[in-house]
C-alpha cells in the first residue's frame, strides 16, 4: 500500500526506449523524487530514450519550482560526473 502523498512509477521497456507512467500528487518534492528515480532507471537500463506519461494530480509547478528542479538535477548530474574522475 502506498502513502497518500507518495508518487508511483510504472516502468516498462519497448526496444531501446524506457516508458514511465507517474501517478500521485504533483508536488515539487514528488516531482524531484520521480525525476531522480527515472534518471537512475535510465542509467541502470542503459536506454537511449524516454517516454514519460505524467498522470500526477494537483496544481502545476510554478516557474520557480521548475527552475529549481532543473538546477537540482543538473547539480546531481555534475556531482556524479565528478565522482567518476
Amino acid at each position: 500500500m502506498t502513502e497518500p502523498d507518495a508518487v508511483t512509477i510504472a516502468f516498462s521497456r519497448s526496444g531501446a526506449s524506457l516508458h514511465a507512467v507517474v501517478r500521485g500528487p504533483g508536488t515539487y518534492e514528488n516531482t524531484v523524487t520521480y525525476w531522480r528515480r527515472i534518471a537512475a532507471a535510465l542509467r541502470e537500463r542503459r536506454t537511449s530514450s524516454l517516454l514519460l506519461v505524467d498522470e500526477t494530480t494537483g496544481a502545476p509547478l510554478s516557474a520557480e519550482e521548475w527552475k529549481a528542479l532543473v538546477e537540482a538535477m543538473q547539480a546531481r548530474a555534475w556531482s556524479k560526473c565528478a565522482s567518476r574522475t
